[in-house]
């Protein structure tokens, strides 16, 4: 067993490296996965600079990505429009929710509920007003305005150390500079594998991890909080790195 990648190399950047390369853009959730059983996830970071040891999260949603008004559009169309709720609160920017994905939430007609598409890019629009959904894949159903819609954004792209409170997608092994609004940072999160993660308390070996709101790691009981991976050794002082076999994917 060695260090090397199996499967598909995909893009030039090593675990190690970060990039400023908007042509990654193209790769973001790509999957590496090494001989030793480690696997990495290509990310976006957000305005935030990132350690190595905290566990990240993709953009926080909110109560007003759900049950959307929508437009309509027929069999083969690639665009819908949709309605920013006045509850959203923010103007949407173009390309806010490229790579993120849209679903049929709910409808009177059936047939059209959990109708989902990989959007491609959306245009800008304020709070009350459509923006313009264009998908990666054409429709294959008739969608009518009286069904509404959900939203997410690409969890890969934009993240932020993890609050404790949303799904953990990764625990990056560099700094990682924070992206500004022309210069995104593009890096690799370890989603599965050994993996050096900062303890907030107390671990043994074998005790089921989660993250605190801090992004750091913390037994977990199992019952509520969304296990990440096992402790791997035995850690008694908060604030120290300590292995975690994680198992995120």
């Amino acid at each position: 067993m060695g260090n090397k990648v199996i499967g598909k190399v995909g893009p030039k950047l090593g675990i190690y490296e970060t990039d400023t390369d908007e042509q990654l853009s193209a790769s973001i959730g790509f999957l590496r996965e090494m001989d030793d059983g480690r696997k990495f996830r290509l990310c976006q970071n957000s305005t935030v600079a990132l350690v190595p040891g905290k566990g990240i999260q993709g953009p926080a949603s909110n109560a007003y990505d759900e049950n959307m008004a929508i437009g309509t559009a027929s069999v083969g169309d690639t665009t819908l429009t949709v309605t920013v709720s006045a509850s959203y609160g923010a103007t949407v920017a173009a390309n806010d929710f490229k790579d993120g994905y849209f679903v049929v939430s709910g409808s009177g007609v059936a047939a059209e509920l959990g109708h989902s598409r990989k959007i491609k890019s959306n245009t800008a629009a304020t709070v009350g007003n459509d923006t313009t959904l264009t998908f990666y894949d054409a429709l294959t159903d008739v969608i009518t305005a009286s069904s509404t819609g959900n939203w997410v954004k690409n969890q890969f792209k934009n993240v932020v150390i993890d609050a404790g409170t949303a799904t953990c997608i990764g625990v990056p092994i560099v700094d990682v500079a924070a992206s500004t609004a022309t210069v995104p940072v593009y890096f690799w999160s370890q989603v599965a594998g050994p993996c050096p993660i900062v303890s907030g308390g107390a671990l043994v070996a074998g005790d089921n991890v989660s993250l605190n709101a801090s992004g750091v790691a913390v037994a977990s009981d199992g019952a509520t909080d969304e296990d990440i991976g096992i402790c791997m050794q035995v850690c008694t002082d908060t604030g120290d790195a300590t292995f975690v076999w994680l198992n995120i994917e």
